[in-house]
């Protein structure tokens, strides 16, 4: 009895819980050939995921909340990521189709426009504030890259989850 209220509240908040734990694991750096640093931005996709997949299970709040966690761990432009992700959540919000398709291919593409226009958009920021700021070209298509391939597996791992939400609560 008692294992099967805390699975139920485990997956019940599993949204928070697991932006959180990605948002934690975006902090950690990851070394490519002992140069190269790689921005996952693992918490920037868990959350697209859970706004692309049920929108009505986090709380506005806890998207901005969330965003600067973001910004805060992966030293992004502080409010930035709230901000977009805060966008993404009302337009999803407006229309369930807006960033998911029939089909996965056009959910994949509308992630890939999203996270190209999110980097270019906050690299331009950065370039602004701070014109001493090389951007490195490669840093910056390997991220996009490694963010196109992980999203698939990101995308599954919230929709497994939030099946079991839909089990737990009905």
């Amino acid at each position: 009895m008692i294992k099967d209220d805390a699975k139920k509240i485990f997956f019940i908040n599993s949204p928070i819980i697991s932006s959180i734990f990605f948002i934690f694991i975006d902090s950690i750096p990851f070394y490519f050939f002992k140069q190269y640093s790689i921005n996952t931005q693992f918490g920037i996709i868990i959350i697209y995921c859970w706004i692309c997949m049920n929108p009505d299970l986090i709380r506005p709040i806890f998207i901005l909340g969330l965003g600067l966690l973001v910004d805060l761990f992966n030293n992004q432009l502080f409010g930035f990521t709230a901000l977009a992700v805060s966008i993404l959540l009302f337009i999803q919000k407006k229309d369930i189709s807006n960033l998911q398709g029939r089909n996965f291919k056009i959910t994949w593409i509308r992630f890939f426009i999203f996270i190209l226009i999110a980097n270019i958009f906050s690299s331009v920021i950065f370039k602004s504030l701070n014109p001493d700021i090389i951007i490195n070209g490669f840093d910056f298509f390997y991220t996009v890259t490694l963010l196109i391939l992980i999203f698939p597996f990101m995308f599954y791992l919230v929709y497994v989850l939030n099946n079991k939400i839909l089990y737990y609560v009905k």
